[in-house]
């Protein structure tokens, strides 16, 4: 019986914690990182130096 109750509360622990993860974590990550990568156009200068930096033919 020990077994049953243990593999019980194995997978109910398990359960909760993919509900947690699908209801409040990943909402959570949802609303506040959108995807930072989709919105930025390739042209773009990524660190201030220009859209290809040093390899373009920029300055140090």
């Amino acid at each position: 019986m020990d077994f049953a109750a243990g593999l019980l509360a194995g997978l109910l622990t398990v359960l909760l914690a993919g509900l947690l993860v699908d209801f409040v974590v990943l909402p959570g990550f949802a609303a506040g990182r959108p995807d930072r990568g989709a919105e930025r156009d390739e042209d773009e200068p990524v660190d201030g130096r220009g859209a290809g930096g040093l390899d373009a033919g920029g300055t140090c």
